[in-house]
């Protein structure tokens, strides 16, 4: 049994051979193909016909864009060779480097908003932090709001049987005229 999204699986995968971390590596390189451009690496089409160009055919990466390290990144997790992809460790520092080296050098990194920090010196005020006048103030939480009701969705009518064609409604059944008698 394979298991797996199609497009996303390694040609090891597909064959019957061990999946190891490379396999997670290929569909990585995958997922940022159809990221960066949009498609599939290997296209469309039928499940047997991706599964053969996955296993046996070099992807398409002529709608990426261009030839930064990214780019080069991407090939490389998308090798048929396990052993030529990039270790998982690898992977994390070459993309670390590729997003340092994509970012312009005049705009400072700045610290994004996210979850409390965790590991030595979370609990610590920084200097800007200490310097506040109401920063040892302990602040009321805010109330949750309650969430918005869903919005009013129309009833389906009652069903009624539909009558026989004879019983329509606005639909009169001609009565055949009573013919007129010889007379005798």
């Amino acid at each position: 049994m394979i298991v797996g999204t199609l497009g996303f699986m390694a040609p090891e995968q597909l064959v019957g051979k061990p999946v190891t971390p490379a396999s997670d590596v290929f569909a990585l390189g995958a997922v940022l193909t159809y990221a960066a451009t949009g498609t599939s690496p290997f296209g469309t089409g039928s499940a047997q016909a991706l599964n053969f160009r996955i296993a046996y055919e070099e992807p398409d990466l002529s709608r990426r864009a261009g030839p930064g390290r990214a780019c080069k990144v991407i090939e490389r997790c998308l090798a048929k060779d396990p052993g030529q992809r990039s270790s998982v460790t690898a992977l994390i520092g070459e993309l670390a480097l590729a997003r340092s080296e994509s970012r312009p050098a005049a705009q400072p990194s700045r610290p994004r908003p996210g979850p409390p920090r965790v590991g030595p010196g979370a609990g610590q005020l920084s200097p800007r932090t200490a310097l506040r006048p109401d920063s040892g103030r302990a602040r009321a939480p805010t109330p949750a709001r309650a969430p918005a009701p869903p919005p009013h969705a129309p009833q389906p009518r009652a069903h009624r049987p539909r009558p026989d064609a004879g019983g329509r409604r606005g639909i009169r059944r001609r009565r055949p005229r009573a013919r007129p008698r010889p007379k005798r």
